[in-house]
């Protein structure tokens, strides 16, 4: 089984481009995070981690193409308050070490789909180092925050979630 997750909008805006995309997801379970440290690190620990076989994040950011996270860094500095207000600065998450996806993120690279070494220090990233440091199969996708990509990137997030269920499968 696995699990989409997305954000909620922030910043002020009305909508989020990962919602979007999560939202019209099928056959998966999903979740939306909220926008505050507190409340993601309060989500993240209650999953139910060990009922999915992997956890595809999605968040978006200012970027054309489809983003491929490679790492989550034990860094937090917020360019702008979450959506309680709060700013971290330049500050460790925990006392653990950079953490990185297990899956082989070569094989989706084509026109539109980067691998991308920078999740950012947001929420993104917060989430993504808590959730690969509780499950072992973790993919975070960064997806473009213009709206004149959500389909594109939407059928792009669609073929990557089916080939990780056929690789979950075939184990």
């Amino acid at each position: 089984m696995i699990l989409v997750t997305a954000f909620e909008p922030f910043g002020g805006k009305t909508w989020n481009a990962s919602l979007e995309i999560m939202n019209g997801l099928s056959g998966v379970d999903k979740i939306v995070l909220p926008v505050s440290i507190q409340g993601c690190h309060e989500a993240i620990n209650a999953l139910d981690i060990l009922k999915y076989d992997t956890i595809v994040m999605l968040g978006e950011a200012d970027r054309p193409h489809l983003s491929l996270e490679q790492f989550a860094y034990n860094e937090i500095d917020m360019r702008i308050p979450d959506n309680t207000g709060i700013q971290l600065k330049n500050q460790t998450i925990d006392c653990g070490q950079t953490q990185k996806t297990p899956f082989d993120l070569n094989k989706w690279v084509k026109p539109g789909i980067q691998i991308s070494t920078n999740p950012g220090r947001y929420l993104c990233n917060y989430a993504y180092y808590l959730a690969l440091k509780k499950h072992s199969s973790v993919l975070f996708i960064h997806v473009s925050s213009h709206e004149q990509y959500i389909a594109q990137q939407g059928k792009q997030v669609e073929e990557i979630i089916h080939e990780i269920k056929t690789i979950s499968i075939t184990r």
